[in-house]
């Protein structure tokens, strides 16, 4: 079974409730959000992550994002008010992080307003309209491409990255 296969039959039982929407929206992946996946997945696996690993990851990110639109919902406000309360309750919370960000780049390939995201950084790194040098802050998706750039004209690195970003794209 290769790994894209396990990684599909992980997230289908971590997150059953999506399982027609994971299977639909990697049928639906095209050559270069497949390399990304594979990219990611040989990645993490590299570092230690299993496809299990992963799958929870991404499920802990479907209950997080659940969590805070639900307590948006009752308080109309949001769970943390100073970039105080979401460094010390979040950012630094490295477990909480780790867990976050690998769900986040799974969901490049798996929510479609994030793969329309993942096309646009694709087309604009890749345009000449995109300036060359200096230092991006960018998401795990947007990392890849980061890095890329920055290594174009630049002797500068994505300062951005966590354990969880692929080596390159």
């Amino acid at each position: 079974m290769t790994a894209l296969a396990q990684l599909e039959a992980a997230l289908c039982q971590a997150a059953p409730h999506h399982r027609s929407r994971i299977r639909h929206q990697l049928a639906l992946m095209d050559a270069g959000l497949r390399q990304f996946l594979e990219t990611y997945v040989a990645h993490c696996t590299q570092a230690g992550a299993s496809c299990d690993d992963m799958a929870e990851s991404y499920a802990f990110l479907l209950r997080e994002t659940m969590k805070e639109q639900m307590y948006f919902a009752k308080h109309g406000t949001y769970r943390y008010h100073t970039q105080d309360d979401v460094r010390d309750r979040v950012y630094r919370d490295d477990g909480y992080m780790t867990k976050y960000m690998t769900g986040l780049a799974l969901s490049t390939v798996l929510w479609p307003n994030h793969v329309a995201l993942y096309h646009f950084f694709k087309r604009f790194v890749e345009s000449d309209k995109c300036p060359r040098g200096g230092t991006w802050k960018s998401g795990p998706a947007t990392a890849c491409f980061a890095r890329r750039h920055c290594g174009r004209g630049s002797s500068k690195a994505a300062r951005s990255w966590t354990s969880a970003h692929p080596p390159s794209a």
